[in-house]
């Protein structure tokens, strides 16, 4: 944020650039530009608990120039530019065109990202533990144990039985499975290695049943 971009207070009122009460509403509606206590201008927003006695001090600067022109006060010090004003720690960066409006550090915008992105991880560890939890239900299925043999579908049978070897061997938090493969490779490879099928084509129908990732997805239910 460069400092010759920022228009003071003091010059937004002095310059009659701008009138008080505009200026207040204008803050109380964005905040303010502000100087903090280690001299660089950074930003008080409303909607930010920690620096709302900013933007209320500001307000109170801009009310006591008020009262100043309104009682017919000295307004020397105001237009002493040699002298530094406490409107003078506040401001607006200025556009090319001349409009006013509230601009974020550098740290700030970056301190939002790390906010942001630690509530995303905090919503994807939930999300992680949920689905964890689902899986962990769906391997203790028993699965036909309690169906006629002549009723059981041989290969709907071989499907769920590698899909629920698979389930307790998914990273939900990876979207792979322990080993780093993707859940179609494993089911391919488990359904080759445990189960006798000589046909490519039936292990890839088998692993395709049983595989929950597939990439394209669930088709979706069309609006009628």
């Amino acid at each position: 944020m460069k400092k010759n971009n920022i228009k003071t207070f003091r010059a937004l009122l002095t310059k009659h650039i701008m009138g008080a009460n505009e200026l207040a509403q204008l803050v109380k509606i964005n905040g303010t530009l502000y100087i903090n206590r280690w001299g660089a201008w950074e930003a008080s927003l409303p909607e930010n608990d920690e620096t709302k006695d900013i933007i209320e001090t500001a307000l109170n600067e801009i009310a006591d120039y008020a009262s100043a022109v309104i009682n017919r006060h000295d307004m020397a010090e105001h237009y002493d530019y040699f002298i530094h004003h406490p409107l003078d720690n506040f401001g607006f960066t200025i556009g090319d065109n001349n409009e006013l409006f509230i601009e974020k550090t550098a740290l700030q915008n970056q301190q939002e990202l790390i906010a942001q992105l630690q509530s995303e991880l905090t919503s994807t560890k939930k999300e992680a533990d949920n689905l964890r939890e689902r899986l962990n239900e769906l391997s203790s299925w028993t699965g036909f144990d309690d169906v006629p043999e002549e009723l059981v579908p041989k290969e709907l049978d071989i499907a769920l039985q590698v899909y629920s070897s698979a389930i307790k061997n998914y990273n939900p938090e990876t979207g792979r499975m322990n080993d780093d493969e993707t859940p179609k490779n494993w089911l391919i490879n488990k359904v080759n290695a445990d189960f006798n099928f000589n046909q490519d084509t039936a292990i890839l129908r088998i692993a395709t049943v049983a595989n929950w990732k597939k990439e394209a997805g669930r088709p979706k239910n069309s609006k009628k």
